[in-house]
């Protein structure tokens, strides 16, 4: 799908399509891990990395390069819910009802997701080590621990 974009004429309307917004999301997300796993020698741990053909120093100088992901996750993500405010009202031009219980929808939306990714990593967590829950709920404190 983020082969797609490259075609030459894939970008002829003025805005950006949903298609189009997730295929660059997942440029982002590849550039993301590029970044976090090849940019220092310590993150290799004992595993060998090829480099061939581009060598060392070009991968790791790219990689500091792939920061980029996070200022286009910003951006596409003030650009989708720019437009999805304008579904409002094209005008821009809101009630103040109308933005609250928008406001209240994308909060919604957020933390649902949040707590759902948070409850799985901490069962997954403690399925494996049997430990994360000392760590989080030791003495009813949430994070109780010095790391």
């Amino acid at each position: 799908m983020a082969l797609e974009l490259i075609k030459i004429g894939k970008f002829n309307k003025k805005e950006f399509t949903k298609k189009n917004t997730l295929a660059i999301k997942g440029i982002a997300i590849m550039l993301m891990i590029f970044h976090h796993t090849l940019r220092e020698n310590y993150l290799w741990g004992d595993c060998k990395v090829s480099f061939y053909p581009l060598g060392k120093e070009l991968v790791t100088n790219l990689c500091f390069l792939s920061k980029i992901c996070v200022s286009m996750f910003a951006f596409l993500t003030g650009y989708g819910l720019t437009l999805s405010l304008k579904k409002l009202s094209s005008k821009y031009e809101w009630k103040r009802k109308e933005i609250y219980v928008w406001i209240s929808n994308r909060i919604i939306k957020l933390i649902s997701n949040f707590f759902i990714v948070a409850i799985l990593a901490y069962i997954i967590c403690q399925i494996i080590d049997g430990y994360t829950g000392q760590v989080f709920f030791k003495d009813n404190n949430v994070i109780s621990r010095n790391i």
